[in-house]
């Protein structure tokens, strides 16, 4: 409680020491200004003396205060559409796990798919990339995970620990993959889609609009087709000495039973951190990690290559043969 209050003092402490006794620019003075912010900022922020959200908001009052930028052009920042799209997955993503819908999804399409080992695999698979594609694809890796666990466990019990490691390497990787895969898909399947296409309308003003529309249909092809062979390539590694092994049908029947039957609030929100979260199962080395993703990274950006030739050009509008215009206007 004391050092929170040291930081809470130090934040304001630094930034009025900067203005006093510093200017980074004869020029222009609202540099040191904003130099003063900034370090104001990472101070609270770092060490989080007061809650994110205050440190958030302090740009609306200092730097109007300060002269840096006038009220209007600040608050704008705040209501851009982008970050009503984060706010709208997170909310979406706490009212799918406040009513276990995304347990619902994934155990359906897991029956769907079947309970051979590698169709597990595909199944989680789908799974995350599904819901990936309608929130962040952090999130849903979060989801995930401890319905893995759960499936890895019932294996581990069923078939037996030592035959069951290899296959739970494969299994959370498939969940990191599915979730990376699936955030491709849509403009706001994950945060960085979202922060690309801010910057790029900053950027190149007279381009065209990328819509979410033009995404998903330059998009959910690519990612279609890197799932399956990240599919491929997850099993070929890591169940072929499984293939021959018959497994509970109730594996993930009773799950889905215990969830009950479907209510009217599961229904209403239905409208790489992955890998470092699958890493934490404890259940995956870095080097495997790494033999699985090198082959998949190259796969991928081929893929996206052949994609802009082909796809992009007709969607986006696109002339290879030269720059589009929009690049040299400002």
């Amino acid at each position: 409680m004391k050092s929170r209050l040291i930081f809470t003092i130090l934040g304001p402490l630094v930034g009025v020491l900067l203005i006093l006794f510093f200017d980074f620019n004869t020029e222009r003075p609202e540099t040191t200004r904003m130099a003063a912010v900034a370090a104001w900022m990472a101070i609270w922020w770092m060490t989080e003396a007061v809650p994110l959200a205050v440190t958030a908001l302090l740009p609306i009052s200092l730097f109007p205060l300060l002269g840096i930028m006038n009220g209007k052009l600040v608050s704008s920042a705040y209501c851009n559409y982008i970050i009503f799209l984060f706010i709208g997955g997170i909310l979406v993503a706490l009212a799918m796990e406040r009513w276990n819908l995304h347990r619902r999804i994934a155990l359906r399409i897991l029956l769907f798919v079947g309970i051979q080992p590698s169709r597990i695999i595909l199944g989680f698979m789908l799974s995350t990339a599904f819901l990936s594609m309608w929130i962040s694809n952090t999130a849903t890796t979060m989801m995930m995970v401890p319905i893995g666990l759960a499936v890895v466990n019932s294996l581990e019990q069923q078939i037996g620990e030592k035959q069951i490691s290899k296959y739970s390497v494969g299994l959370f990787l498939g969940i990191a993959y599915g979730a990376s895969i699936g955030g491709v898909a849509t403009l706001v399947g994950t945060p960085t889609n979202l922060s690309f296409s801010r910057i790029f309308q900053i950027n190149f003003p007279q381009a065209p609009e990328i819509t979410f529309a033009s995404w998903l249909m330059f998009a959910l092809p690519v990612s279609a087709i890197v799932l399956v062979c990240s599919w491929w390539w997850l099993t070929h590694l890591f169940c072929r000495h499984l293939e021959t092994v018959q497994l509970n049908p109730s594996l993930f029947q009773n799950q889905y039973r215990q969830l009950g039957p479907m209510s009217w609030a599961e229904k209403l929100p239905v409208a790489t951190p992955p890998n470092t979260i699958v890493f934490a199962t404890n259940r995956i080395q870095t080097s495997e990690m790494a033999k699985v993703g090198i082959l998949l990274n190259l796969l991928c950006v081929f893929l996206v290559t052949i994609a802009t030739l082909v796809i992009g050009k007709i969607i986006f509008d696109m002339d290879l043969s030269q720059p589009p215009s929009w690049i040299f206007q400002k």
